[in-house]
């Protein structure tokens, strides 16, 4: 014996269908804006630093991850450690221009140490080329400029190769 009489079951299959189909569309809704304002670019970059002269101790370390969504919006940060105890830069990134396998990033510092001791504030950017699996490159860091702004010039900024790293430009 059931507990529904057949009129009852049937209401009650449509209420969980409504139920369902509801949960669907508002699953629905919250998923299409974030993919709506998904990365239009991705930028990556990880491993030694890169000095102009490729000595064993020279290369400290340089990360960097960038991106900038449908929306304009960039997010990211980037970490350059001088080497050889000078300290180095932490950068919030708020500028990210992307020109084929090249990426120009800009923001502030947020924190410094060593020979940029004090520099917190400051508008920093650096450039960076995607050239596959062995011709990748990356620019030092630079000081000055606006954070926000500093990168959509695309400056020319001096590229060196990595020696063991990977640029990713997409």
């Amino acid at each position: 014996m059931s507990l529904f009489n057949s009129r009852e079951r049937g209401t009650g299959m449509r209420r969980v269908r409504i139920v369902i189909a509801l949960a669907a569309i508002m699953a629905v809704g919250f998923v299409l804006p974030a993919y709506a304002g998904g990365p239009t670019h991705r930028v990556s970059v990880g491993g030694a630093d890169s000095t102009a002269v490729p000595n064993p101790g020279d290369d400290a370390n340089f990360s960097l991850t960038a991106m900038v969504k449908k929306d304009g919006t960039v997010s990211g940060q980037w970490q350059d450690s001088f080497g050889h105890g000078n300290g180095g830069v932490h950068v919030k990134i708020l500028c990210l221009v992307v020109d084929g396998d090249d990426a120009w990033v800009s923001g502030v510092i947020t924190k410094a140490s060593g020979i940029a001791e004090g520099s917190e504030g400051t508008g920093a950017r650096t450039r960076v080329h995607d050239g596959g699996k062995s011709g990748d490159q990356i620019s030092f860091t630079f000081f000055g400029g606006d954070p926000a702004t500093a990168c959509e010039a695309k400056p020319l900024l001096g590229l060196f190769d990595t020696h063991n790293g990977q640029v990713k430009v997409k």
